[in-house]
């Protein structure tokens, strides 16, 4: 019965019947027609799953083992000085000096640029622009002190931009003046310490401060890699994320970078989803990497066998 409902069948689609038709024309359900020709593809195809022995050991492939030579960064974002966090700060920097990383690349908004800023000050708060740079200089001489051997790259944030709408906004004729941009100004080159517009990569993960903002974990990022297709690592939104995302050209990371800063401003009339903490990429001339997140709780960092606390 079932081999003459299959020539049937056969017939009826080589003269192009559809399976409504070839129901209706053997008296059969619009299922039983579905199923035999869906077996008739199979076979076709040859995908029919292999019969399984009984008593089948499990079967596993043998794993190699290499070590292969790699690069250290830590990726330091949003920072705000001089309202960053005192305890995060100082226990970022500490881990990043026992690590002794071949790279550091300060992701943007490592200067607030509160004083001028377009927005409305508090008079109460505000430190005057040579203090900002004043503490932020500070930083920068101890890190390159405490990391002696690490090419230290600043990406510019749209808070280290402020300077350069300020003068074009205010004094346009003094904008062009090489001692008023901003490296200048924080003596970068005093520390060595590189400083570009654009991102970077570190193997295939291209890592540059952002200026993307959504409030759904993982989001920020997400929206960069659609528009770059790439792993990526932004900062800017001050969370502590990593997703996964895979198309057919592989498996992408996608990284959103924590804050350093203060938690507390004024400004801020109810919590907000802000992490404290940095990423810790390891990375291979092949492009391979891997990241490591390290989250500042309450103050402390554990990491491994070791617990970071600052000191009152």
């Amino acid at each position: 019965m079932y081999t003459d409902e299959v020539e049937k069948i056969r017939e009826l689609m080589s003269k192009g019947y559809g399976y409504r038709r070839i129901a209706k024309a053997l008296g059969l359900s619009q299922y039983r027609v579905r199923s035999i020709i869906r077996s008739l593809v199979i076979d076709k195809l040859n995908l029919k799953a292999p019969k399984q022995k009984r008593g089948t050991k499990l079967k596993l492939k043998k794993v190699s083992k290499k070590r292969v030579t790699h690069k250290v960064a830590v990726v330091l974002s949003d920072i705000h000085i001089p309202y960053h966090c005192p305890s995060a700060l100082a226990i970022a920097m500490d881990y990043t000096e026992s690590l002794k990383p071949d790279r550091i690349v300060l992701n943007g908004d490592i200067v607030d640029m509160y004083s001028v800023s377009r927005y409305m000050k508090d008079p109460l708060r505000i430190d005057t622009f040579q203090e900002e740079l004043d503490q932020a200089r500070d930083f920068l001489r101890l890190l390159r002190q405490q990391n002696p051997k690490a090419k230290i790259t600043f990406i510019k944030g749209n808070h280290e931009a402020r300077i350069e709408k300020f003068l074009i906004d205010r004094a346009p004729e003094l904008s062009s003046l090489r001692c008023l941009s901003l490296d200048s100004l924080l003596g970068l080159s005093e520390f060595d310490i590189d400083f570009i517009d654009q991102g970077i990569k570190l193997g295939n993960l291209y890592v540059e401060h952002g200026a993307v903002a959504r409030s759904s974990p993982g989001a920020s990022a997400l929206a960069y890699y659609r528009k770059m297709g790439t792993s990526v690592l932004v900062g800017h939104i001050h969370k502590l994320n990593v997703i996964r995302h895979r198309n057919v050209y592989g498996v992408h990371t996608l990284v959103e970078n924590a804050c350093l800063c203060d938690q507390s401003f004024d400004w801020l009339h109810t919590p907000v989803n802000w992490q404290q903490g940095f990423t810790e990429v390891h990375y291979q001339s092949n492009g391979n990497f891997q990241i490591f997140q390290h989250c500042i709780v309450d103050g402390k960092l554990v990491s491994g066998d070791m617990e970071y606390k600052a000191c009152r």
